[in-house]
Order: structure tokens, then sequence, then C-alpha cells
């Protein structure tokens, strides 16, 4: 029984997390920048092999069957993918 209550709370943690990807396009945009920011980067002229690396990690997210694995996040699947989409487009150009 903890080991089951152990796993639920792990995968609403992780879903939190993702929530973010279904935020509105301002505060997503924000967060983005704060990310290239913790890595030490300009958000405005991030490195070439940041962009890279965040390219990887969020095609590695598109590729997910689902993001959410609770029901309780479940719709907000269809915005967090469209956003998704939208980030690897901005990554994918050049720089």
């Amino acid at each position: 029984m903890a080991d089951l209550i152990l796993r639920r709370a792990t995968q609403l943690f992780l879903d939190a997390d993702l929530a973010i990807l279904a935020a509105p396009a301002t505060r997503l945009l924000a967060y983005d920048r704060e990310i290239a920011r913790e890595w030490g980067q300009d958000p405005d002229a991030p490195s070439e092999a940041f962009r890279a690396g965040r390219l990887q990690a969020l095609q590695g997210l598109q590729q997910c069957t689902t993001l959410f694995g609770s029901v309780e996040f479940a719709d907000l699947e269809p915005i967090a993918r469209a956003n998704l989409d939208r980030l690897v487009q901005q990554y994918a150009r050049p720089g």
C-alpha cells in the first residue's frame, strides 16, 4: 500500500512540474528564459550548445505518449502539447 501511495505522489509531483507547459504563453516564455539564466545563459542570446541541449530535452518530451500520468492533469495535455511544439520550433530555428 505504501508503495502505491508513493507512486501516486510521485506522479502528481511530476505532473505538477510539467504543468508549466500548459501555462499562458507569456508565463511559459518567462519560465523558459529563467531556465536559460539557471544555466548561465543570456536568455536573449543563448549559446548554440544550450539551444541544442534544450531542443533535445523538449523533443524528448514530445516523444512521450502522454505528458501527464494522472487524471488530475490530463485535461492540460492539448494545451501543453501545443506549447511544447512552439518551444521546439523556437529552438529549432537558427539562433
